[in-house]
């Protein structure tokens, strides 16, 4: 028996819910998901930066392999919506000091002209004031990466660099870093003051942009759900970081010529791997299972499979480094952390 759509399941909740105003706003998030059309064709740097990503998974979802839908409910919409509010006044604010630079879009839909600037005032098409921000293009076709970074920040008195808005609360702790979680003893006070650098596969997140755009500083602006304190971080590009990840997507795009996917990570045992329980192509990986007479290999981003954010973790190792390697005008120092309390 097919399972119902999660939309209309969603929408069923919000007619028979009580309530004057948010069952309106919940048929308005659901809408506006559906409304959305996430590009399948492409590989997303804030997927393949996770330290689950599973290059295997992403290969069905290129090739159109139908998998076990994704379910947004009400308060998974919610917290993506107050995302996005964080991004938004952030990035309003930097283009309100005139340092916002990337993608505009006029807010006149019959021009609807594109354009690259920074923090303009009005559409140079047709005049019209109040263009829409639409952040910095990310692309690498060869490695089939296409992605967008918050934004970039030029004033004009050093080099330009990107920025990455990051709305940080329990729930992404737990994920990204459940050892300060852990140690945490469940209070976000605790949890907020043990964050002293970015998490790892935020930093990775970061390089892919790097790599993409050329543009080797990033810095990072954690806000806290909870009382809107921010902590503020800077790394520059490492080459070494982002080899991996590219290896990995190229053994997606070499495989994409073949009806064969790529091996399962290395760090996956068997279908009852975390990664495996929630993934939309389980039941189609662990059924067709070409591992014995796959041709490609998948070099594992994280062989251990697990981040931590504590002296030696994971992430000292991947941000702090005492060496400048050789690789090309990249400049490789060791991140500095400057924290702004409010």
């Amino acid at each position: 028996m097919t399972e119902t759509p999660w939309h209309l399941q969603e929408y069923k909740k919000a007619l028979t819910a009580k309530g004057k105003v948010v069952p309106l706003v919940q048929g308005l998030l659901i809408q506006q998901r559906l409304d959305s059309n996430r590009d399948t064709l492409h590989l997303h740097p804030s997927e393949i930066s996770k330290k689950d990503w599973c290059p295997r998974s992403s290969w069905y979802t290129i090739k159109g392999y139908k998998g076990i839908e994704d379910k947004f409910g009400f308060q998974r919409l919610n917290v993506f919506a107050e995302g996005h509010s964080i991004h938004s006044k952030w990035q309003n604010w930097i283009k309100d000091l005139g340092f916002l630079k990337g993608m505009w879009q006029c807010s006149n839909t019959i021009c609807n002209h594109k354009w690259e600037d920074t923090s303009p005032k009005a559409c140079p098409s047709c005049g019209i004031p109040y263009p829409l921000y639409r952040e910095v293009p990310v692309t690498n076709e060869y490695h089939r990466i296409l992605g967008h970074a918050d934004g970039i920040v030029d004033t004009g008195k050093e080099p330009p660099f990107l920025i990455e808005l990051k709305s940080v609360g329990a729930g992404t702790v737990r994920y990204e870093s459940y050892d300060i979680f852990k140690d945490a003893d469940g209070n976000p006070d605790e949890m907020w003051k043990r964050i002293r650098q970015p998490f790892p596969s935020h930093v990775r997140q970061a390089m892919l942009y790097m790599y993409c755009t050329g543009i080797h500083t990033m810095v990072f602006i954690y806000e806290w759900k909870a009382t809107q304190d921010v902590k503020e971080f800077v790394v520059h590009f490492q080459q070494e970081l982002v080899d991996p990840i590219l290896t990995a997507c190229e053994t997606v795009t070499k495989a994409l010529d073949s009806s064969i996917p790529p091996m399962r990570p290395a760090w996956v045992n068997d279908s009852d791997h975390k990664t495996c329980k929630t993934c939309p192509h389980k039941k189609t990986c662990w059924k067709e299972d070409n591992d014995n007479t796959n041709y490609y290999t998948t070099r594992a981003i994280n062989t251990d499979n697990t981040d931590t954010n504590d002296s030696a973790s994971a992430v000292q190792q991947e941000v702090h480094t005492a060496t400048t390697p050789d690789i090309g005008d990249s400049t490789v120092t060791r991140v500095s952390g400057r924290v702004i309390r409010r």
